[in-house]
């Protein structure tokens, strides 16, 4: 029979090592969670292909749960293996209290470790739920903590649905009102001047030059607007192919973070929620390369990414973060004089 070389945590939080023969990896997970160890690693040896290779594809839904919910969830299930249950019941128990989605989820979670797989690699199903929960859950199984890894990962993730819902409201009143001078200004150009104009001529007497040049932008709307809307229509579509493009993406992006009052909002919003990311994985035990490496998936916007993986290649070649983060009009000046007096001190 092969032999399978494992990682264990028992019920006292310990975390033991060890070759365990059995006929299959089915068999020598059951064996070893029949004492109650959490299982937190098993692989074939002896050369044989390892039994946490790769797992298939999902089958589950295209659809994900709300992040609401996966914070629920996440938090029940912590509660639940602080309070002394398996891995494995936990997964079961918070999956019956969930919706369908998320249900599905988690018993599908339960049905990989039942074979054999550790939770992060569970997690490589199912990528909606983002790379710094699959570093924390990783951290948790090293570290025999994943029941309060799994509370801190719903602490982040709340603090990141809060922070975008302001941003949201931020931005939702500067957009409402460009929208509604675009229409009313339309409005007056293409139905109120012409009907003015009118009467206007009727009087026989030359306008004032504000007056006739409004009267001048609304025959030259009401004459080309065929052209107008074309060229708006191919702007749009121009638009949607540069920002496709890499380079034409970082380009727009760069450009977003200097509008005066949406870049404003976007740089400040971006260093909060890097400052608390950042922050929350090295006080997890993620290491600053791969701490780097997940901030800079969590970020949108092109330029702010090359920035952190620009900080990510200095850190590797021996320098510091701080110069990467500090460009002008990206993230605001006092995350890089912060960091900078992190790193001396």
């Amino acid at each position: 029979m092969p032999n399978f070389a494992y990682n264990i945590r028992t019920a006292s939080g310990q975390t033991q090592a060890g070759v365990l023969e059995a006929a299959s990896a089915t068999a020598a997970s059951v064996a070893l969670r029949a004492d109650g160890h959490v299982l937190l690693k098993l692989e074939e040896r002896e050369g044989a292909a390892p039994t946490t290779s790769a797992p298939k594809i999902s089958r589950l839904p295209f659809v994900r749960p709300g992040s609401a919910t996966f914070e629920v969830a996440l938090r029940q299930l912590s509660v639940m293996l602080r309070s002394g249950l398996t891995l494995l019941e936990g997964l079961r128990t918070t999956a019956e209290q969930s919706p369908r989605l998320m249900k599905a989820t988690l018993l599908d979670m339960a049905e990989q470790v039942q074979e054999g797989r550790t939770v992060s690699q569970s997690l490589e199903r199912h990528p909606w739920m983002g790379r710094m929960v699959k570093q924390l859950v990783e951290v948790g199984e090293q570290t025999g903590t994943l029941d309060e890894v799994l509370a801190r990962a719903a602490d982040s993730l709340e603090k990141r649905r809060l922070l975008l819902a302001q941003v949201t409201a931020a931005m939702l009143y500067p957009t409402i009102v460009l929208i509604a001078a675009i229409a009313v200004t339309t409005f007056m150009l293409t139905y109120a001047v012409p009907r003015m104009t009118t009467y206007l001529q009727a009087l026989g007497r030359p306008l004032p030059p504000m007056a006739q040049g409004l009267v001048d932008l609304s025959t030259f709307l009401m004459t080309w607007w065929p052209v107008l809307l074309g060229g708006t229509v191919l702007f749009i579509i121009c638009f949607a192919v540069a920002y496709a493009a890499p380079v034409g993406r970082l380009f727009i992006d760069t450009v977003m973070l200097r509008i005066p009052l949406i870049g404003y909002i976007l740089r400040t919003s971006a260093t909060a929620a890097f400052s608390r990311s950042f922050a929350f994985l090295l006080a997890s035990g993620v290491t600053i390369i791969e701490g780097l490496r997940t901030c800079q998936e969590l970020h949108r916007n092109r330029r702010l990414t090359v920035l952190i993986a620009e900080a990510r290649d200095s850190v590797i070649s021996g320098g510091a973060v701080a110069p990467a983060l500090s460009a002008p009009k990206t993230f605001t000046p006092m995350l890089g004089s912060m960091v900078a007096i992190g790193e001396r001190s």
